[in-house]
């Protein structure tokens, strides 16, 4: 920062200089970076001089007569230090977070809930550093802690407060989900009444499962534990937690539900819905969801509060598929081809929830040349697969699964009659694959807007994607996997701080106009650096992705030498425009 300081020599002549501040370890000083004159002669060619140029020194008016050059000292016996490590330069990329951080008014909304909840001060600087800290250092919170002085700036936070402000975070979880979905509505255009639903889950580093704590008296459930054992996606023995996120059609999450890790996926529906619903006084939503959340029970709770669905609908076996819906598919009729890779038809059939309740819903087939092609080369593999098990010994040591399937046991001798039942030959079931082969290529939706245009659907659809993403960036970008915290508060603090950062990356990301991968996004994140070079003044250094992100979000890219107070003051010099 500049500031204008008046020396007089010998002879009692004033003169006028222009000085700026720069910090040395704990130490502040200044320097003369320009000087104006004897002050008796500029006060008589302009009256008032001093006082204008203090004034625009403390706007910063003055800042372009500061020297392009500056001469550093450096002392040739100084010994080596760990801080000299360019590994210890400090990042100042959570700077660019920092800016969304208040341009959704999260730091007024969490100085507001500190006072209504009566939460400890210090909770607004542990949200920033756990969720910064998430996308750009991600470690358990104690190392969180330990890693605080890797951030440019004054990061002050001590373990004492970092596990006071844990227990505080649920407190105002549906609060801080409403204010986001009211600036997203606000800044962003966000369109409410649809939202994508999915399910995904996370293991712990432990090996034990929470136990449940029951009523003695009553039989009633008092605590129920998060950490169980469950159907891991990614096929790990140890206990788990599921989590319900929604997502708007811009690929932003918009809240989260954490359930046991033995909940099935289609269980989470109804009380992650009705949150959503009551949180945010929805009247009707439409929810896109893969086949899993397509049950009857599911479309039920649709049917009965008046929302809407668009799911995926399960169409190849012999099995728990609709027959009608399976003839259609098949059918060669009524297709309409949009080009030689892509054709799609529809029709509305009745759909039977219970014996009192049937409603009409639009099936949706889609066909395309790449899945076709796909599927074949799948099932060619799996019949070569199934020909090597036809042997006796090979046959029964593998499940029904998979190859398996297309075998038929022989358990007769077709010449003798005798029975095989230990040694039975195997023959290829040709109806199934012949069956299997006529759904290459397709896809099957319904859903209740009967009205609506069938590629608006589709397209509708096609954006779940999106949703895989994000749990695709929490578990290998932000590594918010293994989960080392134990108690229910310290596991809602976790997805909190994961959420928010998930929320923030995501952000980023539609602004730049997808140019930029959420990954490279927070590699550019990470790169952004800088280091102590004397005399206050700072060397800069980052990747092109950082200044591609940067340039898109109209923060001007700072040089590669500046100021140090220039960098502390970084939304007023840098972001201005943001």
């Amino acid at each position: 920062m500049s500031f204008i300081k008046i020396i007089r020599n010998r002879e009692k002549k004033a003169y006028v200089y222009l000085y700026e501040n720069y910090r040395e370890g704990n130490k502040i000083k200044g320097r003369q970076v320009y000087s104006f004159g004897q002050l008796e002669l500029l006060e008589k060619q302009e009256p008032g001089f001093l006082q204008r140029v203090k004034k625009e020194a403390k706007l910063g008016l003055l800042d372009n007569l500061i020297k392009d050059y500056i001469t550093v000292k450096f002392d040739l016996y100084e010994k080596q230090s760990r801080d000299d490590d360019p590994d210890n330069d400090k990042n100042y990329g959570w700077f660019v977070l920092d800016e969304l951080f208040k341009e959704f008014q999260l730091d007024k909304f969490i100085k507001k809930a500190v006072k209504k909840y009566k939460i400890p001060y210090e909770l607004c600087d542990v949200i920033k550093l756990l969720t910064y800290a998430r996308i750009i250092f991600p470690a358990s919170k104690s190392k969180t802690v330990k890693l605080q002085n890797m951030f440019f700036g004054d990061w002050d936070i001590n373990q004492n407060y970092m596990d006071r402000s844990l227990d505080y975070f649920k407190t105002i979880r549906e609060d801080m989900f409403l204010h986001l979905h009211q600036q997203q509505v606000a800044k962003m255009g966000r369109i409410s009444s649809v939202v994508f639903y999915d399910v995904t889950n996370y293991y712990y580093t432990n090996d034990i499962d929470d136990i449940d704590v029951w009523d003695e008296d009553t039989g009633e459930l008092v605590k129920e534990g998060m950490r169980k054992r469950g159907c891991s996606k990614e096929n790990r023995p140890n206990p788990i937690v599921q989590m319900g996120l929604f997502m708007d059609s811009n690929g932003i999450p918009v809240s989260y539900k954490l359930f046991p890790g033995n909940t099935h996926d289609c269980s989470t529906y109804k009380p992650a819905l009705e949150e959503i619903v009551n949180n945010f006084k929805m009247n009707r939503v439409i929810i896109t969801a893969d086949k899993a959340m397509n049950s009857k029970k599911n479309i039920m709770i649709n049917h009965k509060s008046n929302h809407g669905y668009i799911y995926s609908q399960k169409v190849r076996g012999k099995y728990g598929v609709p027959k009608d819906v399976q003839e259609f598919a098949i059918d060669v009729k009524s297709w309409k081809i949009v080009d030689e890779d892509f054709a799609y038809k529809s029709m509305v059939h009745e759909r039977k929830l219970d014996k009192d309740t049937i409603i009409k819903e639009k099936v949706i087939v889609t066909w395309r040349r790449e899945y076709a092609e796909r599927d074949q080369r799948s099932r060619e593999e799996c019949v070569d697969r199934a020909k090597k098990m036809a042997k006796p010994p090979v046959f029964r040591k593998t499940c029904k699964k998979g190859s398996k399937r297309y075998l038929i046991p022989v358990f007769k001798d077709p010449a003798t009659g005798e029975m095989l039942e230990l040694n039975c030959d195997c023959e290829l079931d040709k109806d199934l694959i012949h069956f299997d082969s006529l759904f290459d290529g397709i896809n099957v939706l319904v859903t209740s807007e009967i009205d609506a245009d069938d590629m608006f659907i589709i397209n509708q659809y096609r954006q779940l994607h999106f949703i895989e993403d994000c749990f695709r960036i929490t578990k290998s970008g932000i590594q918010s996997r293994p989960i080392y915290v134990t108690t229910p508060e310290h596991i809602e603090a976790h997805f909190f701080t994961c959420f928010l950062a998930l929320y923030l990356i995501r952000n980023i990301y539609f602004r730049i106009n997808k140019c930029l991968s959420s990954e490279k996004i927070i590699e550019g994140l990470k790169s952004a650096k800088c280091g102590e070079l004397g005399e206050g003044y700072l060397k800069m250094s980052s990747n092109d992705d950082f200044k591609l992100m940067i340039e898109k979000l109209n923060i001007e890219e700072p040089y590669k030498y500046i100021p140090k107070f220039k960098l502390e003051n970084f939304d007023k010099y840098y972001a201005s425009n943001f």
